[in-house]
């Protein structure tokens, strides 16, 4: 999108061809085939987590090769989320759904890298989506408030200022401190 965006679509055309090459070129790849947007998958037959870890390796090695496109020579990053067979699904359609959630993690901890799927990651994912659903419900319903803490001067013990401290009056949870929420709220950009 940031390349569509300033160097115009025909380079992000360029660029989403050569990585598609460079995809297709994967050692062992049964299958390698674009899902949308700048978004691939492949279909490798890997035997261990330690081959799949070289091969991703391999992978975005590959990917951030300088890449020359139009008048500009670009340089990209990747992240790879990885999904096994039968292990995490045996349909490719659950397959590629957690594959999917393992590639938000990668991307949630910085690009250049790999995640495995886990049942631990998508409980994580499942309760992460319900809770900003449930702050977007709350804040239509005025479910946060202001607590308010004194600031003291060490030296007079006068007051010097006060704190304001969001809380959630949650209807289910009750009163609910930053450390429930504000993560997530700020991945909404719901929070200044």
């Amino acid at each position: 999108k940031d390349i569509n965006d300033t160097l115009g679509h025909h380079v992000g055309d360029e660029l989403l061809t050569v990585a598609a090459w460079r995809l297709a070129a994967i050692k062992n790849s049964l299958a390698a085939v674009r899902l949308g947007g700048d978004e691939f998958a492949l279909l490798l037959p890997l035997d261990s987590n330690d081959e799949i870890g070289v091969i991703s390796r391999h992978i975005l090695e590959s990917l951030r090769q300088q890449t020359p496109a139009g008048d500009h020579v670009l340089t990209v990053s990747a992240s790879i989320g990885v999904a096994i067979a039968p292990e995490h699904a045996k349909d490719p359609e659950t397959l590629l759904r957690r594959a999917d959630i393992a590639l938000y993690r990668a991307k949630s901890m910085g690009r250049n890298r790999h995640e495995f799927f886990s049942k631990t990651l998508q409980a994580e994912i499942v309760r992460t989506k319900r809770v900003a659903d449930e702050i977007l419900g709350g804040l239509e319903r005025n479910e946060f408030c202001a607590h308010y803490q004194p600031q003291f001067d060490a030296r007079t013990l006068e007051i010097a200022g006060v704190e304001a401290l969001a809380r959630w009056n949650h209807p289910r949870e009750g009163l609910l401190a930053p450390d429930a929420f504000l993560g997530v709220a700020e991945e909404l950009n719901v929070v200044a």
